[in-house]
């Protein structure tokens, strides 16, 4: 299920990037269809130009883990992000819709 990689690919970017985090959610539509998130809290004291310019280089880095993740697939004998789909997702906003 690619919504489920999606936000786990957030989520463990953001813990690998020292973001505090707080679950993953995913949810079936009654309709149809899914949708979900991943809990990464954002809120750091940020003093200095260095702080914002690490902050800021490690939120994109969260942020684009999520499409490089929902194109993970397997291809023996690693897993291997399939780099055309994840630059398609991202001209969309990120996700396959």
């Amino acid at each position: 299920m690619p919504i489920t990689q999606h936000e786990v690919g957030h989520f463990v970017a953001a813990r690998v990037l020292r973001f505090r985090t707080d679950g993953i959610t995913v949810e079936m539509l009654p309709r149809g269809g899914h949708q979900g998130s991943a809990g990464v809290l954002l809120a750091e004291p940020l003093k200095t130009m260095d702080e914002i310019k690490d902050y800021l280089r490690r939120r994109v880095q969260v942020l684009y883990a999520g499409a490089l993740a929902q194109t993970l697939r397997e291809n023996a004998p690693k897993m291997e992000v399939n780099q055309q789909a994840a630059c398609d997702d991202l001209m969309k906003g990120g996700c396959s819709r």
